[in-house]
């Protein structure tokens, strides 16, 4: 994923700062990038406030620092678009991320987690993140609400297996020729097995032993009878007839049918 690196300007400044001094209210531990980065600004690490004991929970931060007016702001909140390789590196990683603006006309911070934001087919279609300017408040009675969010911290990406080649060896029969013309037809059969066993109702070969059974020995249900098992019958095997009336099965080579 290629991402370009930033360099923050003087709002961006300002906007780190107040932030700093949000997360210093909140008795959380601050840590900027610094320099020059590609998406995330800085990270919180929860503290305990009662122990002092941090236990490596972070949350990662994108700032975004303005002295105009705020984007399709009204009276109860505005929104933010995002660029979509942002937010593919802001969903990608293994740390939960939150997008920070801060209104520097009005000295306050509104903030988002954007991974459950964007979680939302509707949002990341529209790839703006809407803030309400009342239960959005970046404020130090946002710690409880910042620290379930680090708790929500996957153990890590997947990543497609790295291709490799290997040699197969198979036992399938070659197929030496293919049939010239091939039929087709609709059936109602409701399954597999209710096709067979129509195509069994209409088999040469039962429909002379049904013919047999129901003591018909015509002349055409007897040639059915034979038609079927000679055409079934291998042609290397060839029935004969013994002296005392029995049909007996001899296997000769090279007899066809």
């Amino acid at each position: 994923m290629a991402k370009k690196i930033h360099a923050s300007g003087i709002k961006g400044e300002q906007g780190l700062a107040h932030i700093r001094k949000v997360v210093a209210a909140m008795e959380y531990l601050f840590y900027e990038t610094g320099g020059v980065e590609a998406g995330i600004d800085g990270t919180i690490e929860i503290r305990d406030p009662e122990t002092g004991e941090v236990a490596n929970q972070i949350v990662q931060f994108r700032s975004k620092a303005t002295g105009n007016r705020l984007p399709g702001e009204s009276e109860l909140g505005f929104h933010w678009p995002c660029d979509e390789r942002d937010i593919e590196y802001w969903t990608f990683g293994t740390a939960p991320v939150v997008l920070i603006v801060v209104d520097l006309t009005k000295d306050r911070a509104y903030w988002k987690d954007v991974r459950t934001w964007f979680a939302v087919p509707q949002n990341r279609a529209s790839r703006k993140v809407q803030f309400d300017k009342t239960a959005d408040l970046f404020t130090a009675d946002a710690a409880r609400a910042v620290r379930e969010v680090a708790a929500t911290a996957r153990p890590g990406s997947y990543y497609s297996a790295p291709r490799r080649s290997e040699e197969l060896t198979t036992n399938l029969l070659r197929v030496s020729a293919m049939a010239t013309t091939l039929y087709w037809a609709l059936t109602d059969a409701k399954s597999v097995g209710e096709f067979w066993r129509r195509v069994k109702e209409h088999d040469p070969i039962r429909q002379g032993r049904r013919s047999f059974a129901a003591g018909r020995y015509s002349l055409s249900a007897i040639w059915t009878l034979r038609r079927g098992a000679r055409s079934v019958i291998p042609a290397r095997w060839r029935s004969s007839t013994s002296r005392s009336g029995r049909c007996r099965t001899t296997r000769t080579e090279n007899v066809t049918s």
